[in-house]
């Protein structure tokens, strides 16, 4: 999961880890970081572009085994 993990800032890792640990909503993150939900929000945005899926269900599952399914559009 670390390596993949590179490519994400220190805050987008931690919001990646509460969101595998499970904490799912923004409002449960926030209070976990000591932040507002919507800056939650704007990581989980962010996380998902820069890994390249859509969501977080897909952020868990592609940090958890490295499968990424295909997004629309998307040319390998």
């Amino acid at each position: 999961m670390v390596e993949r993990m590179d490519c994400l800032t220190p805050y987008q890792k931690q919001v990646a880890r509460l969101l595998v640990s499970g904490i799912t909503n923004d409002k449960g993150i926030a209070a976990a970081m000591n932040t507002r939900p919507n800056t939650v929000h704007n990581h989980i945005n962010g996380i998902s572009s820069r890994l390249r899926v859509s969501g977080r269900l897909q952020i868990a599952v592609y940090l958890l085994t490295g499968y990424r399914p295909e997004r629309k559009g998307e040319d390998e």
